[in-house]
């Protein structure tokens, strides 16, 4: 099923002499998480290290690796949470003092929605909007995409970050996957239901997705990476303005109830409510369109608008062109706001994973 949150980047810090105070040597503490993590994931996806006095754990969760199969790795899909659940405790993390000591210093939740046109036109129509203390910035733009951040901004300037400690990003994932597999397919962990999937773009088992022009998939991460902001996530979760840090225990603990991944998503909607969709399109200036007008709004619908513009300028009609559009543009726009609140800010259901493909997290039609 679709609608499911990932975890698509985790970073655990603890101070050496923590580790030692919860019973550890550091070596052999590495040690032993390099031997665990190297039997469910591809070593390019974690690195364990020391800097600073502290010993630092860098994971992609969604890039696990499915026993006894060939290594399918691509960040699409998110491990069950009975699964994730068992390698923390494989890890040893689930050790009340090891998990009071370890601190989740970098989190970024992802979903990737099926949209019904191209996502730069959700890019453009985002980047467009006025957003309270966050700034909209386009960070990467080429013939094959953009890739907006929409961030709070940085408190030191002499740092090289170009955003702060909270930003969300939208870009198109298909061409990403694309350029990483240098192919036209990508096949998946766990099968998919064909059903779901615009028709084309999945073999008929459900376990090969068909990267072609039929499929638009808009990805979604909200970044924090610095320890201070998530204190909010751990408000969040002990539902107390006195958590101060979040600590790897409150996900231990949430673990153990099975509502760590429904607890996330239920914070990524409320991030989203907060910063992104807090004022809807404004549908006053709506006029009634003529009929020449709606059918333009229904061809722009599934083409490139700069490649209309520039159609319409190269006969001559740039002026009607622009013109139409400003009468358009506010029935455009509620749309894709609508359609953005609905698939990104509908909380989903999140147990049996495994059986119920975790792949691009999208709520509705797709």
């Amino acid at each position: 099923m679709f609608g499911n949150i990932l975890i698509d980047k985790i970073q655990l810090n603890i101070s050496e002499k923590d580790l030692e105070w919860a019973g550890y040597t550091v070596e052999d503490f590495k040690r032993n998480t390099r031997k665990v993590l190297l039997k469910y994931y591809n070593k390019t996806a974690f690195r364990v290290y020391s800097q600073r006095n502290a010993v630092k754990i860098n994971l992609t969760p969604t890039r696990y690796i499915i026993s006894g199969s060939p290594d399918i790795d691509n960040n699409l899909q998110m491990p069950s949470e009975d699964w994730f659940y068992s390698l923390i405790k494989e890890l040893n993390f689930n050790d009340r003092k090891l998990a009071f000591a370890l601190y989740v210093v970098e989190l970024h939740l992802t979903k990737n929605i099926i949209t019904k046109h191209h996502p730069s036109k959700y890019i453009d129509y985002l980047f467009n909007r006025k957003y309270k203390r966050m700034k909209a910035t386009i960070i990467q733009s080429n013939t094959k995409g953009r890739t907006l951040s929409i961030a709070t901004p940085k408190n030191n300037i002499t740092k090289k970050d170009t955003t702060g400690d909270r930003q969300f990003i939208f870009y198109e994932k298909i061409q990403q996957l694309k350029d990483k597999r240098g192919g036209w397919y990508i096949d998946l962990k766990e099968h998919i239901n064909p059903e779901i999937l615009p028709f084309g773009t999945v073999s008929n088992d459900g376990r090969r997705l068909y990267l072609n022009n039929n499929l638009h998939i808009l990805r979604v991460e909200l970044q924090y990476k610095y320890s201070n902001r998530l204190k909010k996530l751990a408000q969040f979760i002990m539902k107390s303005k006195l958590s101060k840090n979040l600590t790897f225990d409150i996900f231990i603990d949430e673990m153990k109830k099975k509502t760590l991944y429904n607890t996330l998503e239920s914070y990524y909607i409320n991030e989203l409510e907060e910063y992104i969709f807090y004022k809807p399109s404004k549908t006053t200036q709506e006029k009634n369109l003529s009929i020449w007008k709606r059918l333009l709004s229904d061809l722009i619908d599934n083409t490139d608008t700069k490649l209309m513009a520039g159609l319409y300028n190269d006969c001559g009609l740039g002026n009607k062109y622009q013109s139409c559009i400003k009468d358009i543009q506010p029935k455009m726009n509620k749309e894709l706001y609508q359609e953005l609140h609905t698939k990104l800010c509908t909380l989903n259901r999140n147990e049996n994973l495994q059986n119920s493909s975790p792949l691009l997290a999208v709520s509705g039609s797709g």
